[in-house]
Protein backbone atom coordinates (compact mmCIF):
# COMPACT_ATOMS: atom_id res chain seq x y z
CA UNK A 1 0.00 0.00 0.00
CA UNK A 2 2.37 2.55 0.92
CA UNK A 3 4.90 1.41 -2.33
CA UNK A 4 1.91 2.02 -4.44
CA UNK A 5 1.12 5.67 -3.02
CA UNK A 6 5.14 6.40 -2.78
CA UNK A 7 5.29 5.44 -6.67
CA UNK A 8 2.07 7.46 -7.54
CA UNK A 9 3.82 10.35 -5.31
CA UNK A 10 7.26 9.81 -7.68
CA UNK A 11 5.42 9.66 -10.94
CA UNK A 12 3.28 12.95 -9.97
CA UNK A 13 5.81 14.88 -9.33
CA UNK A 14 7.76 13.74 -11.98
CA UNK A 15 5.13 14.38 -14.03
CA UNK A 16 5.01 17.85 -12.68
CA UNK A 17 8.76 18.76 -13.38
CA UNK A 18 8.66 17.71 -16.98
CA UNK A 19 5.69 19.82 -17.78
CA UNK A 20 6.82 23.31 -15.99
CA UNK A 21 7.79 25.61 -19.00
CA UNK A 22 11.04 26.42 -17.22
CA UNK A 23 12.11 22.67 -18.28
CA UNK A 24 10.49 22.50 -21.60
CA UNK A 25 12.35 25.93 -22.48
CA UNK A 26 15.09 26.90 -20.39
CA UNK A 27 16.17 30.08 -19.91
CA UNK A 28 19.45 31.63 -18.61
CA UNK A 29 20.42 33.72 -15.88
CA UNK A 30 18.65 36.99 -17.21
CA UNK A 31 15.97 35.41 -18.41
CA UNK A 32 17.08 35.39 -22.25
CA UNK A 33 15.68 32.12 -24.10
CA UNK A 34 18.70 29.90 -24.03
CA UNK A 35 17.44 28.94 -27.89
CA UNK A 36 17.28 24.89 -26.78
CA UNK A 37 13.82 22.80 -26.11
CA UNK A 38 13.40 19.63 -24.10
CA UNK A 39 12.87 17.18 -26.06
CA UNK A 40 13.07 14.23 -23.36
CA UNK A 41 10.92 16.81 -21.43
CA UNK A 42 7.67 16.87 -24.30
CA UNK A 43 7.96 13.25 -24.88
CA UNK A 44 8.27 11.56 -21.47
CA UNK A 45 5.70 13.59 -19.96
CA UNK A 46 2.28 12.03 -21.33
CA UNK A 47 3.48 8.43 -20.92
CA UNK A 48 4.11 9.41 -17.26
CA UNK A 49 0.99 10.81 -16.79
CA UNK A 50 -0.40 7.29 -18.71
CA UNK A 51 1.60 5.18 -16.22
CA UNK A 52 0.32 7.82 -12.80
CA UNK A 53 -3.37 6.89 -13.81
CA UNK A 54 -2.97 3.09 -14.67
CA UNK A 55 -0.79 2.38 -11.78
CA UNK A 56 -3.22 4.05 -9.22
CA UNK A 57 -6.54 2.78 -11.13
CA UNK A 58 -5.13 -0.52 -11.45
CA UNK A 59 -3.63 -3.83 -10.34
CA UNK A 60 -1.56 -1.72 -6.96
CA UNK A 61 -4.89 0.24 -5.71
CA UNK A 62 -6.83 -3.08 -5.75
CA UNK A 63 -4.01 -4.93 -3.99
CA UNK A 64 -3.69 -2.07 -2.17
CA UNK A 65 -7.67 -1.97 -0.98
CA UNK A 66 -7.46 -5.92 -0.79
CA UNK A 67 -4.69 -5.89 1.95
CA UNK A 68 -6.71 -3.06 3.68
CA UNK A 69 -9.72 -5.16 3.33
CA UNK A 70 -7.78 -8.35 4.74
CA UNK A 71 -6.45 -5.67 7.74
CA UNK A 72 -9.72 -4.45 8.69
CA UNK A 73 -11.25 -8.36 8.81
CA UNK A 74 -8.75 -9.57 11.02
CA UNK A 75 -8.47 -6.53 13.25
CA UNK A 76 -8.23 -8.31 17.20
CA UNK A 77 -11.49 -7.20 17.71
CA UNK A 78 -13.25 -8.77 14.33
CA UNK A 79 -10.80 -12.14 15.76
CA UNK A 80 -12.27 -12.13 18.76
CA UNK A 81 -15.99 -11.68 17.26
CA UNK A 82 -14.88 -14.91 15.21
CA UNK A 83 -13.80 -17.03 18.37
CA UNK A 84 -17.08 -16.26 19.94
CA UNK A 85 -19.08 -16.77 17.37
CA UNK A 86 -16.88 -20.52 16.96
CA UNK A 87 -17.21 -21.58 20.34
CA UNK A 88 -20.63 -20.75 20.39
CA UNK A 89 -21.07 -23.30 17.54
CA UNK A 90 -19.31 -25.95 18.70
CA UNK A 91 -20.85 -25.64 22.27
CA UNK A 92 -23.22 -27.81 21.34
CA UNK A 93 -20.86 -30.23 20.11
CA UNK A 94 -18.83 -30.03 22.95
CA UNK A 95 -21.90 -30.75 25.64
CA UNK A 96 -23.04 -34.18 23.07
CA UNK A 97 -19.24 -35.49 23.70
CA UNK A 98 -19.36 -34.86 27.50
CA UNK A 99 -22.28 -36.39 27.29
CA UNK A 100 -21.29 -39.71 25.28
CA UNK A 101 -18.05 -39.64 27.42
CA UNK A 102 -20.33 -39.94 30.70
CA UNK A 103 -22.71 -42.82 29.24
CA UNK A 104 -20.15 -44.90 28.25
CA UNK A 105 -17.48 -44.87 30.41
CA UNK A 106 -18.82 -47.09 32.66
CA UNK A 107 -18.46 -50.18 29.75
CA UNK A 108 -15.00 -48.90 29.07
CA UNK A 109 -13.75 -48.66 32.68
CA UNK A 110 -15.66 -52.34 33.43
CA UNK A 111 -13.39 -53.39 30.51
CA UNK A 112 -10.25 -51.99 31.75
CA UNK A 113 -10.60 -53.21 35.39
CA UNK A 114 -11.55 -56.86 34.23
CA UNK A 115 -8.36 -57.01 31.86
CA UNK A 116 -6.54 -55.28 34.46
CA UNK A 117 -7.83 -58.37 37.05
CA UNK A 118 -7.42 -61.23 34.33
CA UNK A 119 -3.68 -59.95 34.19
CA UNK A 120 -2.92 -59.48 37.65
CA UNK A 121 -4.01 -63.61 38.15
CA UNK A 122 -1.22 -64.45 35.50
CA UNK A 123 -1.73 -67.66 33.46
CA UNK A 124 -3.97 -70.54 34.80
CA UNK A 125 -4.62 -74.16 33.87
CA UNK A 126 -8.07 -74.01 35.84
CA UNK A 127 -9.40 -71.01 34.48
CA UNK A 128 -12.69 -71.25 32.21
CA UNK A 129 -11.91 -67.99 30.49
Amino acid sequence: EDAVKLANDVLAVLSEALQKADNLEPRGSLNEGLLHECVLCKNLAGPIITANKALSDGAGAALAEARSAVADALSPAERAKLQDSLRAATSTLVEFKVSMRDTFSGFVEEGRRAARWSRSRGPSKNRVC
